[in-house]
């Protein structure tokens, strides 16, 4: 049986009206009807709170419902994406602070800059990685405009890598010099 028929049916059961239920959940009555009839679904949190509310179990919630399951999957995956963001972004942070210091490190020393470009090409080569890897990892909620601007923000950092690695090869060439 699909979610909504089971929470319409004990909604019924406890003889409650939407508006009552609704109130005791702190939800609209609208949301609650779009429940009922299977135009949306709610979140897992508050289907903690239904299956509490109704006295039901999680497993006799969901397992009839299969586009709740994938909606549950698909919420699930979302929440790892928001998780781990603040890591990625952390690490873009690090890199681009490492490689102005590593710039100001350089200036005016060719011996120091032999030794700090192939740090940066490792930088680079890094933050590219991490692009590839978080688009990897999250290209299935690329739907999302959240995760498009993340995407585009990592792609900036890594842009700004990728220029900061041409001026250190452009100082170890001697084509500009840092001072």
């Amino acid at each position: 049986m699909e979610l909504g028929k089971i929470i319409k049916k004990s909604r019924n059961d406890m003889n409650k009206t939407q508006q009552e239920v609704a109130e005791k959940l702190n939800i609209s009555r609208q949301t609650l009807s779009n429940w009922e009839i299977g135009k949306n679904y709610p979140d897992v949190f508050m289907l903690v709170r239904l299956a509490d509310f109704y006295s039901l179990s999680l497993d006799s919630m969901l397992r009839g419902d299969v586009n709740l399951m994938k909606k549950i999957e698909n919420d699930s995956k979302q929440l790892a994406f928001f998780k781990e963001l603040p890591f990625y972004i952390l690490i873009y942070m690090f890199v681009i602070v490492f490689s102005f210091v590593l710039l100001f490190i350089i200036r005016g020393s060719d011996e120091i800059l032999s030794l700090v470009l192939p740090w940066q090409i490792l930088l680079c080569m890094s933050s590219f990685s991490m692009v590839i890897v978080f688009l990897n990892r999250n290209s299935h909620l690329f739907k999302q405009k959240a995760v498009r601007i993340s995407f585009i923000l990592l792609l900036i950092v890594a842009l700004l890598c990728l220029s900061l690695l041409l001026l250190f090869i452009l100082a170890f060439t001697n084509t500009i010099i840092i001072n």
